[in-house]
């Protein structure tokens, strides 16, 4: 439509026309119907509060935790592990 508006009456009205809603396109026309013909065969739905109440107890006690206990063993150091001296492979050069 911005195109066929755009042809008669210059680029900026011819998008004006296009986007203001008072120059509907077939295709508008068709898709307002559809909206209104789903709208009348949409079942009405209705929606009633539910209230919900909780009961809440002023002596709320929590049972205090269990004392944990955290029993950590490393393994002994060895001051024997070997320690890599040899350097990184070299890259093959790159072909020229």
């Amino acid at each position: 439509m911005a195109i066929s508006y755009s042809a008669s009456s210059g680029v900026k009205i011819g998008l004006q026309k296009t986007f203001d809603g008072d120059h509907p396109c077939p295709l508008c026309h068709v898709v307002k119907a559809g909206q209104e013909e789903e709208q009348k065969s949409a079942p009405k739905l209705s929606v009633k509060a539910a209230k919900f109440e909780a009961p809440i107890s002023t002596d709320l006690t929590l049972p205090m935790p269990q004392q944990l206990s955290c029993n950590v063993s490393f393994a002994p150091s060895d001051s024997n592990l070997s320690v890599r001296t040899e350097r990184p492979p070299v890259p093959p050069p790159r072909l020229a």
